[in-house]
Parts: C-alpha cells; structure tokens; sequence
C-alpha cells in the first residue's frame, strides 16, 4: 500500500508502515500472514 500524500499521518502511522516492509520486523511477518522465522539468516 502506497501512502497518500494528502493524508496527515500519525508517526505510530508511519512507523507501521516502515515496519510492514523490513523483514527484520515482525510486522513484516504478520502483515504477510506468515510466523517470523525464528532464524531469520534462513529466510534469502
């Protein structure tokens, strides 16, 4: 999802987003429906 640049996001806002596309994040997980991995060296 893109982000709407007439929309006044909150920083909790923006944060989700960035966390929703770092692999690093469990939010990038769960965004996609999939557990973290618990070693994430694995993953590439």
């Amino acid at each position: 999802m893109a982000l709407d640049s007439n929309h006044d996001y909150s920083q909790a806002e923006l944060d989700n987003h960035a966390n929703q596309l770092n692999p690093d994040a469990e939010a990038y997980w769960d965004s996609r429906g999939e557990e973290m991995p618990d070693n994430r060296d694995d993953r590439f």
